[in-house]
């Protein structure tokens, strides 16, 4: 209603599509929401993966306007040593795959005891990853819940290890700025995130769902600092470019 209603005024239209499940959505619902993009001026996306996605389905321009990084708030810190801290920052809901993350979080743990899991988020899944945490007896996992972005900067600087699990996905921010404070990013390859990173060159990347193989890639900077240093260190230069 929007795009027909501004087209009737006679107004310019920017129509900027940021959903990770675009490919899914587009086979669905393309013939509903191809006059939308067709009546757009500009269409605008912050990844190439969605980019391409658009043009196939709608055969239309797509100017990509990506992320960026807040440098003031995510300070590149250059770990010494990679420990088993991890982080997610990521809401609480299914597609995210907190619940797969914490499966690859009590392998690790089972390695390394003092391991240690930070969730920023909320979202309709606390309670039941919650649950998972109680009935799975994992040890040190703190719920931080809603977290200002401007307070997020401290969160990342006492964290070595970005864990991100997530089954749909566009360009997500938090990769973005784990890469710029630092942190080793490891992740499942969903979505546009193979458009962001490069696996074994600024990130370890993984099949969606893959909880094992995730552990596995935790394991395996942590038994390589050099391959985590390197992984780090590529991962913010992407990150601040």
């Amino acid at each position: 209603p929007a795009v027909l209603y501004a087209r009737i005024l006679g107004k310019r239209i920017v129509l900027n599509y940021r959903g990770g499940d675009a490919r899914q959505f587009f086979r669905w619902f393309g013939w509903l929401v191809k006059p939308v993009f067709k009546l757009a001026s500009v269409v605008t996306t912050p990844s190439e993966f969605l980019a391409q996605a658009i043009r196939e389905h709608f055969s239309v321009g797509v100017q990509l306007v990506p992320n960026i990084l807040d440098g003031a708030t995510f300070r590149y810190r250059q770990r010494a040593a990679l420990t088993p801290r991890m982080l997610v920052t990521r809401h609480l809901s299914k597609i995210y795959g907190v619940d797969v993350a914490l499966q690859a979080f009590r392998s690790v743990q089972s390695h390394y005891p003092d391991a240690s899991l930070w969730i920023v988020g909320t979202g309709s899944q606390e309670q039941y990853l919650r649950g998972l945490v109680s009935a799975w007896n994992l040890r040190n996992v703190r719920f931080l819940g809603y977290v200002a972005h401007d307070d997020l900067g401290a969160i990342y600087e006492q964290c070595d290890i970005l864990l991100n699990a997530s089954f749909v996905d566009n360009f997500p921010g938090s990769l973005l700025e784990g890469s710029g404070a630092g942190l080793v990013v490891v992740s499942t390859a969903a979505g546009g995130i193979p458009f962001m990173f490069q696996h074994e060159k600024n990130a370890l990347l993984v099949e969606p769902g893959d909880w094992n193989g995730l552990a596995a890639a935790v394991e395996r900077v942590l038994q390589s600092p050099s391959l985590g240093a390197t992984l780090a260190r590529e991962a913010a230069e992407l990150a601040q470019g």
